[in-house]
């Protein structure tokens, strides 16, 4: 039987990627750094971490989620937001200015960084950052050809 490489599948420009991430290596060797006694901070993940280094979670988020109930904070939303939401968020962030913007809806940081430059930067186009930078910047820019 001929087994077939499953990167054949991909398209031409994803054929050769690494399937992991250095930064969960990093993290890993973080983790057993500390457990070991040893004074480290861990920034490796994009996860606000308390002294412990349990995940942080606001209260009032874990409250919101308590409150509205499963049909309201784990169904399935619009891909764009709900228009309730959008208008909430364009409304505490500019207040006044709010008809002036619109507001889009992403899952996390990561997914707003990478929508952001996949929307506004054609490809060929160079993203401009500081010289300190997250690692995933390139990862994400390399992924859109900007």
């Amino acid at each position: 039987m001929t087994t077939t490489h499953r990167a054949s599948a991909l398209v031409p420009n994803r054929r050769g990627r690494s399937g992991d991430d250095p930064i969960f290596a990093l993290h890993a060797e973080a983790t057993r750094r500390r457990a070991a006694g040893e004074r480290v901070v861990n920034a490796t993940l994009g996860a606000l971490l308390d002294e412990d280094g349990s995940l942080l979670v606001l209260p009032t988020a874990a409250r919101a989620v308590r409150e509205v109930g499963v049909d309201d904070h784990a169904a399935y939303a619009p891909i764009a937001g709900t228009p309730a939401f959008l208008d909430a968020v364009r409304r505490d962030v500019l207040g006044a200015a709010a008809g002036e913007a619109a507001a889009v809806a992403t899952p996390g940081g990561s997914g707003a960084l990478r929508h952001a430059i996949a929307t506004f930067l054609e490809p060929g186009q160079s993203l401009l950052t500081g010289s300190w930078f997250w690692g995933p910047y390139r990862t994400l820019a390399d992924e859109n050809e900007r």
